[in-house]
């Protein structure tokens, strides 16, 4: 069985490495020391994750994509909200588009990117109580604030979308300084999938 773990490790790290490789290949505007750098650091936290969580907890909190964000607005971890409280206009959540049959990995990829919208802009992650589709709820514990309906509990809302599947949607990181989402939720809006809505 010792011997198993190490080759799994092995077969992790050459798969990141042929990522990393595809990866810098497929986007050549990012310089591929950084990448590689960037891949280096996952992976090796990665390892520590599967016996640590505050690791991985660490790891997230430490990739920096904003200057003018700060530990203290990180409301990504803050404990959910109960149904007295106001909710319009604080939040990330799903548009009605993405409550379709998608299963658990596309399910991920949003709860990702929600996430990361909500990192980004210093708002929380909201979700339906009920999905029409079992959500994550099913597989997962996931503490985020829970609405009825999230048109009448969350709106205003400003629709977040992207502009192919499977690539990174670059004005994500504007979205901090965009001045005409103040006083709205975001509703994402598509797949997103892709691994950097997750750092």
């Amino acid at each position: 069985m010792p011997g198993e773990k190490r080759y799994s490790r092995y077969l992790f790290v050459s798969l990141i490495c042929i990522f990393v490789l595809i990866y810098s290949l497929w986007e050549p505007s990012t310089p591929s020391i950084q990448l590689l750098r960037h891949f280096t650091s996952i992976a090796l936290s990665k390892f520590d994750a599967l016996t640590n969580w505050s690791t991985v907890q660490a790891v997230f909190r430490s990739q920096n994509v904003s200057d003018n964000r700060s530990a203290s607005d990180d409301f990504t971890t803050a404990a959910p909200e109960g149904p007295e409280v106001n909710k319009s206009g604080r939040y990330v959540s799903m548009c009605s588009h993405n409550f379709d049959n998608r299963r658990i990995g596309n399910q991920l990829f949003n709860f990702a990117a929600m996430l990361h919208v909500a990192w980004l802009t210093g708002r929380r992650v909201a979700m339906v109580r009920k999905h029409p589709h079992g959500w994550l709820d099913r597989w997962f514990r996931v503490a985020v604030t829970r609405v009825d309906r999230i048109q009448s509990e969350l709106c205003p809302c400003q629709p977040l979308g992207e502009a192919r599947g499977l690539a990174y949607h670059q004005p994500v990181l504007q979205l901090s300084n965009r001045t005409d989402i103040v006083g709205k939720s975001l509703l994402v809006c598509g797949w997103f999938q892709s691994w950097k809505y997750t750092v």
